[in-house]
């Protein structure tokens, strides 16, 4: 949802947004049904250990790569929580992931990276690829190895691309 925000603000205030920056942003596109449907099985699934399991299947390039740290911190028993939170929440404000319009898009005047995971099954690299076409000045960068969190899969890649751009 951030990134469908952050969008429509630098497109209604240009003077003060100099750069932006989008992670496989769900405002370019529609999710894949399928794993939105395993990440809803996830957010009802009473065993946070099994609904664990069903987000890093969704949204993870390769669950079992991820770095112990980032392991850890899954585990910790917050994250199936937060996404059932993340469920009423977004059950109440859905309308703001809408994706953007290609009218919004065209009045983008700073530049724009778009970092993707490469393997990301949620929102795939797709739909940056269509939409950046409607941005004066974006430009697509892919993350080997990452799927839906490249922040977390591929974290000396993904803040490597963003200095670099900043």
């Amino acid at each position: 949802m951030g990134g469908a925000i952050a969008l429509r603000f630098t497109a209604d205030h240009p003077r003060l947004v100099r750069r932006l920056i989008l992670v496989d942003s769900i405002a370019l596109g529609m999710p894949s049904l399928v794993t939105t449907l395993l990440l809803l099985a996830a957010v009802f699934n009473p065993d946070d250990r099994r609904a664990l399991d069903q987000v890093a299947r969704a949204v993870l390039a390769s669950p079992q790569a991820i770095s112990s740290d980032v392991r850890a911190a899954l585990e910790s028993g917050g994250i199936p929580k937060g996404l059932r939170g993340f469920a009423w929440m977004y059950a109440r404000t859905w309308q703001v992931a809408l994706p953007v319009s290609r009218g919004t898009l065209s009045r983008i005047q700073a530049p724009v990276m778009m970092l993707w995971g490469e393997d990301d099954r949620y929102f795939p690299a797709a739909h940056a690829e269509r939409r950046m076409r409607r941005l004066p000045d974006a430009r697509l960068q892919r993350i080997p190895n990452a799927g839906h969190l490249p922040f977390l899969e591929q974290p000396h890649a993904f803040e490597a691309a963003v200095r670099s751009f900043l």
